[in-house]
């Protein structure tokens, strides 16, 4: 079977791709079965602890769960799991009321409720005969009443052709139409409908009969009035027939005759079946082979339509993904043309009023599409759909024909195209104002700018060698000195020039369409002139030195800025090219070399903005001179000489660069403090000197160069830049800044310092443990520190900063790390006895007693114990192993000891943590384990059972006063250390009263026990154990409850009726009330043969599953085995039974004024009475009309007549003894209730 569906517009908030229904079904009850297992190991789990208990805690959790998944089921729309709200209300609040009762303890009858449940499915019980039977299938046996008589009234028959008024068409693919006959409440065996030729006006009239309409009539369909058309669903008196039809005419029903040979009522309607309407687009034949058009033409289409006009068509224009829909209204032929339809206001035409239909055959009307093409893409016109004047729509989106037919037919539903943009060409950044350079030698690239969509395009471009552009150029007037056609392939192409002139843009064309040219059309191209430069050589003397060096003047002409290269070579064999860049047309270079030599100065190659690497001729550009240059000093680091820094008493080196011919002398000020001080030092033959300057004081001194002499002599004041050296006033200092710190044992301790002096500092000090030897730090703060890890005296040896070595403080050169103390654990004094190491035994104490022991610690409250609980048994296997914590908020605690279970109970404390040390620390221990130990035996509580527990001790009343050895003895088992005390109650069940007795001085774990004389009397009584104790003086009070045995006192059995009646009716239970102690076994005389049975209660029940004679002739039970002889004697009655017309159901239909006899046969012993009703059926529904009973029938049928329509069924029917069914039926009809006398309809 198929799983259920969601309902219409219902889906499953999970996907059924992702999980079908079963699927999700399954889950959500596989979830709430395993909610509910959860919750029912809990409440078992909690009701046999010893310490359990189910809270209101319990109940809210529940409660909250199980409302939650409640509420949540119905969301996710599962079949049959989509419960609505008032019904998941109930749910929650049936569920919650369990949850409720769980918690309380409240006894719900379980058993009572699965055996209703049972009876409710299987209610099978026993007969007289023995055998088991359904009391229901005799009580509500349907053939006690049967047969039903159903009276219909015939309505009025009528035939009306085509009920919808809907239109219909004949066409390329539509061959034939069904036009539909509404027949209501007739059969009809002759049928003659006409059709009307449209051109001619000439009717011709057909019969339908027989075989044929029967084939007709085997089609017919239910009426659906809402929408006009048949339906299999829908359920109705009206009929609906078809007829095929394949010709298009005006069509009418003529006359129908129903199997009663009547004329059948026909309404008067018509159908008209003309052609159906159709339209297509028609291409010129030039423009048919032609699928590419250019912006700005025309699509030349025709829209050609054919049916009854008035039309109108609908037609989309796709450009591209836009889309536009037009519609055509009022289309027919412009001349000639009359129809009913362009006269009528209304949207119908009475068909049947003309005599001339001329005007609904097909005309073909053409319309002229001649738009502008203004935008590209792809352009597609389709038909949607074609309307006619009597209402077809034919729609041709779905029935859309390929390309390779559209490309085979002259008639197009559909016509496609593509509009290409036509190109635009013109010159980029070049015109009269901005010309092109074409370089001597080289192609210049004239920039072009295009706007196609279609690429490559095809360009002509016409040469003219002239120096200016035409304002207006004609290509047609021009005497072009070149034409030549390009191919352009991107919007930013080029056309090379080779030549320099006028080049014009003449046309353009891509593949499909012809383009515009547009401004700038016209490029100039010019040829700048090559660079030139002239050079004047000029040598510079010195009065002391002579010749120190040459001076260049140069002059360019071109397109600057200029570019020269030039070459030094010194005594022919160190060489050195240059470039100067110069934006100026005139310029001098200077060239005076710092060493002493014969040079070589020659020009190489000149640039402009136009040209590069211009050669020049070595002559005119070159020139030699011997060059001896002036002495000069100056610092080698000249970007740090205001950088340098020392200690006070400290020097500085500084290097000094040396040009010219040496041997020299150098003369030097070093300043300070306003003083002057001037050093010389002579004989200098490096070219770097290295100025040591003598020890310095605090402060800044700066060291300036003054002048230099070479080995001619010549003397050279100088102006470089001085070097500054700063002199640091003071040394660093280091010191601790505190004094002792105390914190916890190997805790980081960052030890503060105070510095002075410049960061970074680098400092050494000695760690505790490492002896004499330092450790070295640097530190970046003044305010820094030292971190230290070890416990002991740290202490500075050393410090520097960033430029000198300092001093150590003698008073803070020390600091100290001094670790807390760890906290400790141990027990209280009566904790228990030391046994040995750090184990500790504390006296037995009985299960479940109270008992607890105390615990001290030492340390910064408040403390955190680790320790363990250890469960063990008799034989030393560890039975449960629980690890705690314990916060302890002063030094004394006391720890709860578990004596909820019987054996040996360890505590092994693990460690302590307090509010210093958050890592715990073991426990002050002496047996080198870290563990401290508390031991404690727990004693068993003492138990004692019966052997044989709920079982049934039996005897007579008598044996029970006379003779105490006639008891049966009762068998004990016990549990725990002899000698047992016992303390037994005793329930009388008559009387409600309990006593209770004790046993002494068991001394064994079996007993057998004898229940004293004084505490049996006649019935029964329950025995139960209430308290037990052993030598240990454990005590064990109010054990199971299901530790208990009966003890029974009886008397022979008896049996008496129920109730006193003798007659008794098929399906009743005849019932007795038994005295004695069950089971019973009663022999009874039914249908003359003798049965036993056997009942287990005090009641014995049996149904009378059929008519008979039944008598109980004897009695026994299984205790005393006396059997009574009794005479109880019962008759039993048959059901009585009614039947309409034999049983049957029978439907008659009637004309009004006729009348419907209907007879009731009975069954049973006179007299009789029986109810029944007149009832209808609408909309599935059943509504009871009128209810009637008659009484005191004493023949054997009975006889009415009716004219009302209705179905006649009957209730119930009582005889002499009996009634069926069992209980009396009310009516709950509108109708009156009558009582009818009996009439003898025989007669």
């Amino acid at each position: 079977m198929a799983a259920p569906r969601p309902p219409p517009g219902q889906k499953t908030l999970i996907p059924e791709s992702v999980l079908d229904v079963p699927t999700q079904r399954l889950y959500a009850v596989s979830a709430f079965f395993l909610l509910q297992a959860w919750k029912l190991y809990e409440v078992v789990t909690l009701y046999t602890s010893t310490e359990g208990d189910l809270g209101m805690a319990w109940t809210f959790k529940w409660m909250a769960f199980d409302g939650l998944f409640l509420t949540i089921l119905p969301l996710l729309s599962i079949p049959w799991l989509s419960f609505q709200q008032t019904t998941t209300i109930i749910q929650i609040c049936i569920i919650c009321l369990l949850d409720f009762g769980v918690s309380m303890r409240l006894q719900i009858p379980l058993g009572a409720i699965f055996w209703g449940i049972v009876r409710l499915f299987y209610d099978k019980e026993l007969a007289l005969s023995g055998n088991r039977v359904s009391v229901n299938d005799i009580i509500y046996n349907s053939s006690h009443i049967l047969g039903r008589y159903t009276v219909n009234l015939l309505p009025e028959s009528t035939a009306k052709l085509n009920p919808a008024a809907s239109a219909f068409c004949l066409g390329e693919s539509i061959d034939e139409v069904t036009l539909p006959i509404r027949l209501n409440s007739t059969v009809p065996i002759y049928l003659q409908y006409s059709r009307t030729d449209l051109e001619t006006s000439e009717k011709t009239y057909f019969n339908v009969t027989g075989r044929d309409l029967k084939s007709i009539m085997s089609n017919a369909e239910d009426y659906v009035p809402e929408r006009g058309v048949p339906s299999k669903n829908a359920k109705s008196k009206v009929k609906v027939i078809t007829l095929d039809i394949a010709e298009p005419g005006l069509y009418k029903l003529e006359r129908v005759i129903d199997k009663s040979k009547m004329d059948v009522r026909l309404y008067q309607s018509s159908a008209l079946v003309v052609e159906c309407p159709t339209a297509s687009f028609h291409v010129a034949e030039g423009a048919r082979n032609r699928p590419d058009r250019c912006t700005g033409d025309f699509d030349e289409l025709t829209l050609k339509v054919r049916g009854v006009a008035p039309l109108t068509v609908k037609y989309s224009q796709w450009i591209g993904k836009r889309r536009s829909t037009t519609t055509f209204d009022s289309i027919y032929p412009s001349t000639g043309f009359q129809s009913p339809v362009l006269n009528s206001d209304s949207d119908t035409v009475a068909l049947h009023n003309f005599d001339d239909y001329s005007w609904a055959s097909a005309t073909v009307t053409d319309l002229l599409l001649n738009s502008t093409l203004h935008t590209s893409g792809a352009w597609t016109y389709e038909i949607e759909e074609v309307t006619d004047a009597v209402g077809n729509v034919v729609s041709h989106l779905a029935d859309r024909r390929s390309q390779d037919e559209k490309d085979n037919v002259d008639s197009l539903r559909s016509f496609r195209f593509n509009v290409h943009e036509r190109p635009e060409l013109s010159f980029g950044n070049c015109d009269a104002d901005r010309p092109i350079k074409l370089l001597k030698g080289r192609t210049a690239r004239l920039p072009i700018s295009l706007k196609s969509s279609d690429l490559p395009v095809g360009a002509r471009v016409g040469y003219v060698n002239s120096t200016s552009i035409m304002s207006e150029p004609d290509p047609a007037s021009l005497d072009y000195d070149i034409l030549q056609m390009v191919e352009l392939s991107g919007r930013h192409d080029y056309v090379e020039a080779q030549r320099a002139g006028v080049y014009y843009l003449l046309d353009v064309k891509s593949q499909f369409c012809r383009g515009r040219v547009m401004s700038p059309s016209a490029c100039m191209v010019y040829t700048p002139p090559e660079p030139a430069v002239s050079v004047a050589f000029e040598e510079i003397k010195d009065k002391c030195a002579g010749s120190i060096g040459v001076t260049a003047d140069l002059t360019f002409m071109g397109a600057p800025p200029f570019e020269v290269a030039y070459r030094i070579t010194k005594d022919k064999k160190h060489v050195q090219v240059n470039r100067v860049k110069i934006s100026r047309s005139r310029h001098q270079l200077k060239f005076m070399p710092e060493e002493a030599g014969h040079y070589d100065y020659q020009f190489l190659s000149l640039d402009d903005d136009n040209y590069i690497g211009v050669p020049l001729d070595s002559k005119p550009f070159q020139t030699e001179a011997k060059v001896f240059p002036l002495a000069g000093a100056s610092f080698v680091d000249a970007g740090r000489l205001s950088q340098y820094q020392t200690c006070i008493g400290g020097t500085v080196d500084l290097d000094v660069k040396l040009i010219g011919m040496g041997p020299w002398k150098l003369t030097y000020d070093i300043i300070h403090d306003g003083q002057r001080q001037q050093y010389s030092a002579g004989e200098i033959t490096t070219s770097i000197y290295k100025i040591t300057t003598p020890p310095l004081t605090g402060g800044s001194h700066t060291v300036t160069l003054v002048s230099i002499e070479d080995s001619h002599g010549c003397k050279t004041m100088l102006g470089e830049r001085d070097a500054v050296v700063e002199v640091r006033r003071q040394r660093p200092t280091a010191a601790f800044n505190g004094g002792a710190v105390r914190t916890t044992a190997g805790s980081r301790v960052k030890l503060p310092v105070r510095l002075t002096g410049d960061a970074p500092w680098e400092v050494k000090y000695t760690v505790p443990g490492l002896g004499s030897l330092p450790v070295l730090t640097v530190i970046r703060d003044p305010n820094g520190f030292i971190e230290a890890e070890e416990e002991g005296e740290y202490e500075i040896v050393e410090v520097k900063d960033r430029y000198c070595p300092g001093f150590v403080s003698t008073t803070h050169k020390n600091a100290a790390v001094e670790w807390l103390e760890r906290p400790s654990l141990s027990l209280g004094v009566d904790a228990g006895s030391l046994r040995e190491g750090d184990v500790y035994t504390r006296k037995s104490v009985c299960e479940g007693a109270e008992d607890v022991f105390e615990i001290s610690c030492r340390g910064l409250s408040p403390f955190t114990v680790d320790y363990e609980i250890i469960h063990a048994a008799e034989d030393g296997k560890e039975l449960s192993r629980e690890h705690r914590e314990l916060t302890v908020p002063q030094e004394i605690a006391s720890i709860r000891m578990h004596t909820g279970r019987a054996g040996t109970w360890r505590y092994e404390f693990k460690g302590i943590s307090d509010a210093r040390y958050s890592t715990p620390s073991a426990p002050n221990v002496t047996d080198g384990k870290g563990v401290l130990v508390l031991e404690q035996i727990i004693n068993p509580r003492p138990e004692a059972r019966f052997a044989e527990a709920g079982k049934v001790y039996r005897f007579c009343s008598q044996d029970a006063i006379d003779d105490q050895t006639n008891i049966e003895t009762i068998p004990l088992t016990f549990k725990g250390k002899a000698p047992f005390a016992v303390t037994f109650d005793v329930k009388h069940d008559r009387s409600g009263e309990t006593e209770s007795f004790v046993v002494n001085a068991v001394r064994s774990s079996e007993y057998a026990l004898r229940v004293p004389r004084e505490a049996l009397t006649l019935g029964d009584h329950v025995i139960t154990i209430t308290q037990v104790s052993d030598a240990n003086g454990c005590i064990r009070s109010r054990q199971d409850h299901a530790q208990k045995v009966t003890v029974s006192v009886t008397e022979p059995a008896s049996i008496v009726p129920i109730d006193n009646r003798i007659d008794y009716c098929v399906g009743d239970r005849i019932g007795f009330a038994l005295q004695g102690t069950p089971p019973f076994d009663i022999e009874y005389v039914f249908d003359g043969k003798k049965r036993v049975a056997v009942a287990s209660t005090s009641t014995f029940s049996r149904v009378a599953e059929r008519p008979g004679n039944f008598t109980v002739v004897a009695l026994s039970d299984h205790v005393n085995n006396c059997k009574v002889a009794v005479e109880l004697s019962k008759t039993i009655h048959d059901l009585p039974s009614l039947r309409i017309r034999e049983g049957l159901t029978v439907v008659e239909d009637i004309h009004e004024g006729d009348q419907a006899e209907i007879t009731f046969h009975f069954t049973g012993t006179a007299p009789f009475s029986f109810t029944y009703v007149r009832s209808e059926t609408k909309k599935g529904k059943r509504r009871i009309l009128e209810t009637h009973t008659v009484t005191d029938v004493n023949s054997d049928h009975y006889t009415i007549f009716t004219s009302q329509h209705g179905d006649y069924e009957v209730l119930e029917v009582r005889d002499a003894w009996c009634q069926f069914p069992r209980e009396p039926l009310h009516s709950g009809g509108k109708g009156g209730q009558k009582l009818l006398q009996h009439t003898d309809s025989s007669g």
